[in-house]
């Protein structure tokens, strides 16, 4: 790996582990308890599933067709900092990878099903993710890398 390529992983993953960190201090009072719009949208969305596992399909299959990944907030979100918006990316239906996990761990969570954000890196990237149970099974769904990736979690909400 080159210098400049080892630089700018460091940065951005500097910048994950400050968004993991601001997302840490707010998670019951912003994060956990908010959002009544898009926990309103997942029940009805899901309320014909038969089980978690058609529920979580459901969700996923929304968040992958509807909310996109925004280039412009990646750029700015360095300079900004913060943690995820779920006001941000339920409104603009775009969001940055922390964003979009957090949506759908939201979402997830609205319908009863048991999920986690989970923060650290992919290929060597700093990443956000989603990982949740089902029927003793684990499932891993990541907006941006659809294919079986290697995930190295730091942190999980």
């Amino acid at each position: 790996m080159g210098i400049k390529k080892l630089i700018v992983s460091a940065l951005i993953m500097a910048v994950v582990l400050y968004a993991a960190e601001s997302f840490a201090c707010d998670i019951q009072e912003k994060y956990i308890l908010c959002h009544q719009e898009s926990a309103k949208f997942a029940e009805k969305i899901t309320r014909d599933a038969g089980s978690e596992l058609e529920k979580y399909e459901i969700i996923t299959w929304y968040i992958s067709e509807n909310i996109n990944y925004d280039y412009i907030r990646a750029i700015k979100l360095p300079k900004t900092g913060g943690g995820p918006d779920l006001d941000y990316v339920w409104d603009n239906k775009r969001g940055v990878c922390i964003d979009i996990a957090a949506l759908t761990v939201w979402m997830l969570r609205a319908v009863g099903i048991e999920a986690l954000l989970c923060i650290g890196t992919v290929r060597g990237y700093p990443h956000a993710w989603v990982e949740t149970e089902i029927d003793g099974e684990v499932y891993i769904y990541d907006h941006e890398n659809r294919q079986e990736e290697e995930y190295n979690t730091v942190m999980r909400f």
